[in-house]
């Protein structure tokens, strides 16, 4: 039983060790938004660029049982990993780009999924967290690209931080 307890212990202080690296981080990350959207769009480019080499050669592979259209999607995908690589600026304002369309657009569908429940209970919350999203994505989008230099990396930070409560829980 103590050894279980041991165990358990020694686990509880990896995971708080997680916790406080994830805090270390965020706050970095929050800090220096800049250096952070770079290096979140550095990692991302390297993801792109192995998963569309190795996705080239698996399309490559099987050219003649799925046609040629996988190997051409994953050398895209490739050459999208590569420009992120050789101009992370610019992959920064793609991600920036992305986000903006994805504020306003899910701020468009919360807004009328909300006008639909109007009725029920609740309903003003969803209406409210559609307005604001809405409202970032206009905000972002009328003041760019200058929100590319920093969104990412707050966003980033902020989305570390409150990972630590997710290692908290598990600690």
């Amino acid at each position: 039983m103590s050894q279980q307890l041991d165990g358990a212990q020694a686990g509880g202080q990896a995971v708080s060790m997680v916790g406080w690296f994830h805090v270390i981080l965020g706050a970095l990350a929050i800090i220096f938004p800049f250096a952070a959207g770079a290096f979140v769009t550095v990692a991302l480019g390297i993801a792109l660029l192995l998963g569309g080499i190795g996705g080239a050669m698996a399309g490559w592979r099987l050219r003649k049982v799925e046609g040629m259209a996988p190997f051409f999607l994953a050398l895209l995908m490739a050459l999208a990993g590569l420009m992120f690589l050789m101009r992370p600026w610019f992959g920064m304002r793609v991600l920036t780009m992305i986000l903006i369309i994805y504020f306003g657009a899910t701020g468009m569908v919360r807004l009328m999924t909300a006008f639909q429940l109007r009725p029920r209970e609740g309903w003003g919350w969803i209406a409210l967290d559609g307005a604001v999203s809405f409202v970032l994505g206009l905000m972002l989008w009328m003041a760019f690209p200058q929100p590319a230099l920093w969104l990412l990396g707050l966003l980033f930070g902020i989305k570390l931080l409150f990972n630590v409560y997710r290692w908290r829980c598990l600690g």
